[in-house]
């Protein structure tokens, strides 16, 4: 019997390991350190195009794109005059996980600090000011706890975390990646999220000068979104809204506790305000289906189920005029005048839609970014660079 207990704990221990990155209840990730010395001098502009890999947010800047490559920089891509696209030159910002143009400026996070650009060409990108440890630390795409070994007495002395990269044996392709919004603007201030918080710069000049802090929602803040007068901060299981009358102390207006959405935007709808969101299975607001949702929100008083509309997997959201665009297998497009109806579908894999002009819309798909023409309710492609992945929204 001793024998047999003995030959059972073995065999237990063997199936063990001493390596938090193989406990479910920590990251599957590890990190890319980077020598502090080293990162502070790290931003600079290789003037020749750099293959796509992992795309996330897009952004136009004057007859460009902004292209974000996940931790690693911005791409410049020329949009010609019949939409074509060509990629220029790369950017290197380590670190980076989101960004937001205001004219010629850029404001974007590489790893901890906040760095400001000014844009004048593809070629001639200025760096003007570096703000050392406004965020925290990079976290694990997954949003797992990662591995104590990791932390900052453990790990090499002097070193930053860049990046995020899957461990051994696990491939990014066996988890969806969830995007932070970390920046929103209104008129000459930069909102900024900091977990549960949002910073308030000014940005009159040319480098962002700190004017305040306030609670946000009581999650970790995922995207900011300014609308009008009104500030809009969603969390994996909240929105709430915020009055900017007075931005170095807004005001806040109304939490909508219960919401896990995917993807989800707010829109003035007449004199009052709508929210578009997509969902999947029991994560949908009043529902338990696959759906692209719309919710009257009067003046912020209440949250009431408008409609929703059964799709499968629907992704990114973009709001134009009198029209919204669901990424899902395609694009489907609705038009939200004095009722809302479903007018035109495109078929394909775009996951998310970004603005560029009245003609044009800009479509991250899972292995390309495309370019398209619009239509009155038609889209067509015009042109596309080919990507190895896209930075996803997990649900």
């Amino acid at each position: 019997m001793k024998k047999n207990l003995i030959l059972f704990l073995l065999i237990v221990l063997a199936g063990c390991s001493t390596n938090f990155l193989n406990d479910s209840n920590y990251s599957r990730y590890k990190p890319v350190l980077m020598k502090q010395d080293q990162f502070l001098n790290s931003i600079h502009l290789v003037n020749k195009p750099v293959g796509l890999d992992t795309v996330g947010k897009i952004q136009k800047i004057g007859d460009y794109l902004l292209v974000m490559e996940l931790y690693k920089g911005l791409h410049i891509v020329e949009v010609d005059s019949v939409q074509n696209l060509k990629n220029l030159s790369f950017l290197v910002v380590p670190g980076i996980i989101d960004f937001v143009v205001a004219d010629s400026m850029v404001y974007a996070n590489s790893a901890t600090d906040l760095v400001s650009f000014k844009f004048n060409s593809y070629d001639d990108i200025q760096l003007l000011d570096r703000q050392s440890n406004v965020f925290y630390e990079l976290m694990p795409p997954d949003r797992r706890m990662p591995d104590p070994v990791f932390s900052k007495g453990n790990r090499p002395d002097n070193t930053v975390i860049v990046g995020w990269q899957p461990d051994v044996g696990f491939s990014d392709l066996d988890t969806l990646l969830m995007p932070y919004y970390l920046f929103a603007m209104k008129d000459d201030y930069l909102l900024a999220a900091l977990g549960d918080h949002i910073l308030v710069f000014d940005i009159s000049g040319q480098k962002p000068v700190y004017k305040s802090v306030f609670q946000g929602n009581s999650n970790f803040i995922e995207k900011l979104q300014v609308l009008g007068n009104y500030l809009f901060t969603f969390s994996n299981q909240d929105m709430a809204v915020y009055s900017l009358s007075s931005i170095s102390t807004p005001n806040r207006v109304n939490d909508y506790n219960g919401i896990s959405a995917g993807s989800y935007i707010a829109v003035e709808y007449g004199d009052s305000y709508k929210f578009f969101a997509t969902f999947h299975s029991s994560s949908l607001y009043y529902s338990t289906a696959d759906a692209f949702a719309v919710y009257d929100l009067g003046h912020f008083d209440k949250i009431k189920l408008d409609t929703s509309f059964g799709m499968y997997y629907p992704l990114g959201l973009l709001s134009r005029d009198s029209t919204i665009y669901v990424c899902g297998q395609g694009i489907r497009i609705f038009s939200y005048d004095s009722i809302f109806t479903y007018t035109g579908y495109k078929p394909g894999d775009d996951l998310n839609l970004f603005d560029y002009s009245d003609s044009t819309l800009i479509s991250l798909g899972s292995s390309s970014i495309n370019s398209y023409k619009v239509q009155d309710t038609t889209l067509e492609l015009i042109d596309y660079l080919p990507i190895k992945y896209a930075w996803l929204i997990k649900y």
